[in-house]
C-alpha cells in the first residue's frame, strides 16, 4: 500500500467506534441543551452548544511531502473549523456516512496541499509556520524540504477555540491520541516540531501519546525548557517542542527560536551527508 492508502487503513480501523463514541456524546450534549432552554437558562445552553463536536483531524500526504528530501512533521494544537464536505457541497450534520474517512481526508487535501492555507492564510499560526520553513530552505538551498501538517489535538469544537476538554476524555483520548504515533511511522518525517506551548493540557496530551515526562525534555543552550525544549520521539532524527507561532511573535521570540531550531536541523543535515 502507499503512503495514503496506508493512512486510510488505520483511519478505518477507530470507525466505527469512535463516530459511535461521537454520536453519544452529541445525544448527550444535546440532551442537557434542552434542559437548559426548558429552564430558560439561556446564557448556560449558549455555552453549552459551544462544546459541540467537530470532525476528527484525517491527513493526506501530498505528491510534494512523498518526493521530498528532508521531511518534516509540524504540529499545531488543534484545527479550526476543519470540517468536511460532501461531494454536493453540503455539510455533514452527522457521522453515519460511510464516505467520512474519505471525505475528511479530500477536504485535508483540498485546503493544504493546494497550498490554499499555507501560502494565503493570515492566521499566524500559517505566518508563523511559512517563516520557518523559508528560514529552513534558504539554510539547505541544495535539497527539496517539504512539511506535512499534523495536529497534537485531532478534534475540536465546532463553536470554540479552546482545548476541547469535556471531548478528551471520551473521544479523543481513548481513540485519536494512539493514531498518531501511527500517523508518524507511516509518513516517516525526518524531523518533528510541536508549536503546542507548555500549558498543562497540551503537554499532559503530549505525555499521554509519547510517554513524555519533564525529565525527557531536553534543555536547549541559551533558552528556558518552557521556550524550547528537544524531544526523544523513535526513529525522529531531532523533535522540538515550542509555543504557538502567535506567542512567539508577540513575545518577540520568533527570530531566535527560528534560527535555533533551523540551526540544529540545518547541521544534522550537513552532518548526514
Amino acid at each position: 500500500m502507499n503512503i495514503n492508502e496506508q493512512l486510510n487503513a488505520l483511519y478505518k480501523s477507530i470507525s466505527p467506534s469512535i463516530f459511535e463514541a461521537l454520536d453519544i456524546y452529541r445525544k448527550q450534549l444535546n440532551k442537557k441543551i434542552s434542559v437548559y432552554k426548558e429552564k430558560n437558562q439561556i446564557a448556560e445552553a449558549k455555552e453549552s452548544e459551544k462544546k459541540w463536536p467537530g470532525f476528527p483531524f484525517f491527513i493526506k500526504a501530498p505528491q510534494s511531502y512523498e518526493s521530498a528530501d528532508i521531511k518534516l512533521m509540524i504540529f499545531g494544537q488543534e484545527s479550526n473549523n476543519f470540517a468536511p464536505h460532501k461531494k454536493d457541497g453540503k455539510g455533514y450534520i452527522s457521522y453515519d456516512s460511510q464516505t467520512l474517512i474519505e471525505d475528511i481526508a479530500c477536504e485535508y487535501d483540498c485546503v493544504f496541499s493546494k497550498d490554499e492555507i499555507y501560502k494565503t492564510d493570515t492566521h499566524y499560526f500559517w505566518k508563523g509556520v511559512r517563516t520557518f520553513i523559508n528560514m529552513l530552505k534558504k539554510k539547505n538551498e541544495n535539497l527539496k524540504i517539504d512539511f506535512i501538517w499534523n495536529n497534537l489535538i485531532k478534534m475540536e469544537y465546532s463553536g470554540e477555540m479552546n482545548f476541547p476538554k469535556d471531548l478528551y476524555e471520551p473521544i479523543i483520548a481513548p481513540y485519536l491520541n494512539e493514531i498518531i504515533p501511527k500517523e508518524i511511522k507511516i509518513l516517516k518525517p525526518d524531523y518533528v516540531v510541536f508549536f503546542t506551548g507548555n500549558t498543562d493540557d497540551y503537554e499532559k496530551a503530549l505525555s499521554d501519546i509519547f510517554q513524555i515526562d519533564e525529565k525527557s525534555k531536553e534543555a536547549i543552550d541559551g533558552f528556558d525548557k518552557n521556550k524550547i525544549c528537544a524531544l526523544s520521539l523513535p526513529n525522529i532524527r531531532k523533535s522540538f517542542r515550542t509555543y504557538h507561532p502567535n506567542y512567539l511573535k508577540r513575545s518577540g521570540l520568533e527570530k531566535s527560536i527560528f534560527e535555533k531550531i533551523s540551526d540544529i536541523i540545518s547541521a544534522d543535515i550537513k552532518q548526514r551527508q
